[in-house]
């Protein structure tokens, strides 16, 4: 089966185990996949009903609440200071299994199975906290640049689910249109001993795609997309659960 196929594999099909009700259903729109090829990303503003974002944001909230809870993981700051600026909670799905049984997470299976075949799994997932009032920002980076893995792999998904509306003013997703097709740049840690990577020249800035979504909408992209989200400016934390999709392969199909 080819890859952005307008055909659903085999492995998302009618009794695929990921098959959701309501909402977005098992696969992408045509105009949608095309959108996804040629640019590297692609932000789906109805991808949650009501009910699918009040089940993750009660799954997502019981772990930022719970300090004992959220200890049993790595949490470090994006910002490499040490000071929780930006809150990385590792592995939440092993903190809250749940979060895997969620319609957002079983569709986003369903859709990612349909564009690259069957046998999607999980291959990392974390929550991104960033407090309000605050100037610190994600700095731009390709995913893979953190593994030579993510750049052999082309049969992989990126997903970043909001659980508020987000825009410019409290850090939405921006994206590089395009830069999937580029080559792995070269990156420098966000500050000394950081695990955060960043790109030292950022003079694409300016071509920069911003994804102003509603809550629960789906933001996804390729490995290789140059992406970033700004500082939140907002009066109320900005949340988002972040997970990768990948359908394994010995021979990557598209990069």
């Amino acid at each position: 089966m080819g890859i952005f196929s307008n055909t659903i594999s085999a492995g998302a099909g009618k009794d695929s185990v990921h098959e959701v009700q309501g909402g977005r259903g098992g696969d992408l729109r045509a105009e949608e996949k095309r959108f996804l090829k040629d640019n590297g990303f692609l932000s789906v503003a109805d991808y949650s009903t009501p009910a699918d974002l009040d089940e993750l944001r009660g799954l997502i909230n019981q772990i930022l609440n719970d300090h004992e809870l959220a200890q049993k993981t790595t949490v470090r700051d994006l910002t490499g200071q040490d000071t929780l600026a930006i809150r990385e909670i590792v592995s939440p799905s092993k903190l809250q299994p749940k979060l895997l049984e969620t319609r957002v997470y079983r569709r986003a299976m369903a859709i990612t199975e349909a564009l690259f075949g069957p046998g999607a799994s999980l291959a990392f997932d974390h929550i991104i906290d960033k407090p309000p009032h605050n100037d610190k920002e994600t700095a731009w980076h390709q995913d893979s640049a953190y593994s030579s893995m993510l750049s052999l792999s082309a049969k992989r998904l990126h997903w970043w689910v909001p659980i508020q509306d987000v825009d410019e003013n409290n850090g939405c997703m921006a994206y590089v249109p395009g830069s999937h097709r580029g080559p792995r740049v070269k990156h420098v840690p966000v500050a000394p001993g950081a695990h955060t990577l960043k790109i030292a020249d950022t003079d694409f800035a300016d071509k920069a795609h911003y994804c102003a979504v509603p809550a629960g909408a789906a933001c996804m992209h390729l490995p290789r997309t140059l992406h970033y989200t700004g500082p939140n400016r907002s009066n109320a934390p900005r949340v988002a659960w972040i997970f990768q999709i990948v359908v394994r392969s010995k021979i990557p199909q598209w990069v």
